[in-house]
């Protein structure tokens, strides 16, 4: 995906996602703001994020 624009977070997401029931250009667009080190500062990698977020789609609560 990489060649077509979107970065690390937008990858690792949208892929996985798939199979969680998200439509794709909505997952882009989630994770856009994640690329490049969170809003390209270089701190933690958009593969880690991206990752993150789909865990938490997968396993994750909503209520405490």
């Amino acid at each position: 995906m990489f060649s077509d624009g979107f970065n690390c977070s937008q990858t690792v997401f949208s892929w996985f996602v798939e199979n969680l029931g998200l439509p794709k250009d909505r997952t882009l667009m989630i994770a856009s703001g994640f690329g490049a080190g969170m809003g390209r500062t270089g701190r933690t990698c958009g593969t880690v994020t991206g990752a993150f977020m789909v865990l938490g789609l997968k396993d994750g609560y909503s209520s405490g």
